[in-house]
């Protein structure tokens, strides 16, 4: 029952994300993916002692990605799946007939915010926020564990991930794709009231994030040392202005008749007061006071395209396109590809009932604003 739950779920992902789920049930079915079910906060990964065996004596690398990603939580909630998760990893890397690969993939949130600071990959930094910190505690064990010859561990370091290229999927709780969700919800959006109108978003296509860790990895067979824990920085890929990019949502076709406008600040203030709880935006609604432009995310320049020497000597037989391809942004038909991914994840049609518009006069806390605030929309649907 288990194993049939998780693959539906998988099925599912890939179904809602616009994959091909029937070369996955091929897979399956031939035997080259094999699907079981676990649970990182537990002891061997929530496997039977026989299966855990199994599967640490067929694997000879790991790719571990899963962990439980929250931006609100603390350190202490997060450290059973995101420490004690990597540390069954080891485990599991330990336990076979030979000594398995990790990769792990960490982020870039491990460093301390910084526009212009330049950090090399095998920077050893502090961060901020729960997330981030299980990931760094997670770092540095893996990184001792490597340190003293038990487990070959590569560390690879993503920034933002951003939607596919190609079908537009991306994880719908990501605070680019909630603040999408949210603005198609609401029927407008705010970039940056003030200050220099060139901010950007940049972040990694996943299909490009996921085909530059695999060309790194074909790569490793040939280190020369296998256990000294190289580090990388997955290349940022797509850089889009703020005001480029929610121009080119609002104006896509796949709003499917729905409108967006740019507000002024005043009004966005008070429509991220009086945002409704089932509205993507809603956790992070103080994050999105300023609008897009007030949340930068990882834009240190230790994420730019630039491919080390480093890397260069351990990979012999890279796809180096993968890795160091100019930058470009998000083109109209990849953006309409997105919308079209925010539509569907928010099960939002034309025949679904028209937003309600709304009229504040006061802020949170009972500040009289003193002059009538021109009506916003508000989201009357369900969260996704």
């Amino acid at each position: 029952k288990k194993t049939t739950k998780a693959s539906e779920r998988i099925r599912g992902g890939l179904h809602r994300r616009g994959y091909d789920v029937q070369l996955f049930d091929s897979l399956v079915s031939e035997g080259k993916i094999v699907v079981l079910s676990g649970d990182l906060s537990s002891e061997r990964l929530g496997l039977g002692g026989k299966e855990f065996k199994m599967v640490a004596d067929q694997v000879g690398e790991i790719f571990h990605v899963g962990s439980l990603v929250n931006h609100i939580w603390d350190y202490d909630r997060l450290k059973k799946p995101n420490v004690g998760g990597i540390l069954e990893i080891l485990r599991l890397a330990l336990t076979g007939k030979q000594v398995a690969r990790v990769h792990y993939i960490s982020t870039i949130s491990v460093i301390i915010q910084g526009d212009e600071k330049r950090i090399e990959p095998s920077s050893r930094l502090g961060a901020l926020g729960g997330y981030a910190q299980s990931k760094w505690v997670a770092e540095k064990i893996v990184r001792k564990v490597a340190e003293k010859g038990l487990v070959p561990v590569t560390i690879h370091r993503p920034g933002l991930i951003g939607p596919d290229t190609v079908t537009g999927a991306a994880n719908s709780q990501d605070w680019l794709i909630r603040f999408i969700s949210g603005c198609v919800l609401i029927g407008g959006y705010l970039t940056r009231p003030k200050g220099p109108s060139k901010l950007s978003v940049s972040l990694s296509a996943v299909n490009h994030a996921s085909q530059s860790i695999i060309s790194l990895a074909e790569g490793f067979g040939r280190a020369k040392e296998p256990f000294r824990c190289p580090t990388y920085h997955t290349p940022i890929t797509k850089i889009t202005g703020t005001e480029v990019l929610m121009k080119r949502i609002a104006s896509s076709p796949q709003l499917l008749g729905r409108r967006m406008r740019q507000v002024p600040q005043n009004q966005w203030g008070v429509t991220m007061d009086e945002l409704p709880p089932n509205n993507p935006l809603y956790p992070f609604r103080k994050a999105f006071a300023m609008g897009l432009g007030s949340v930068h995310g990882h834009q240190h320049k230790a994420t730019s395209n630039e491919l080390s020497a480093e890397i260069k000597s351990t990979t012999s037989n890279l796809n180096e396109k993968a890795l160091i391809a100019p930058p470009t942004e998000y083109s109209v038909e990849e953006v309409d590809r997105m919308v079209r991914f925010v539509m569907a994840a928010n099960n939002l049609t034309l025949n679904m009932p028209l937003l309600k518009r709304t009229r504040s006069l006061q802020r949170a806390g009972g500040f009289t604003l003193g002059f009538k605030i021109p009506e916003m929309i508000r989201s009357q649907t369900q969260p996704f």
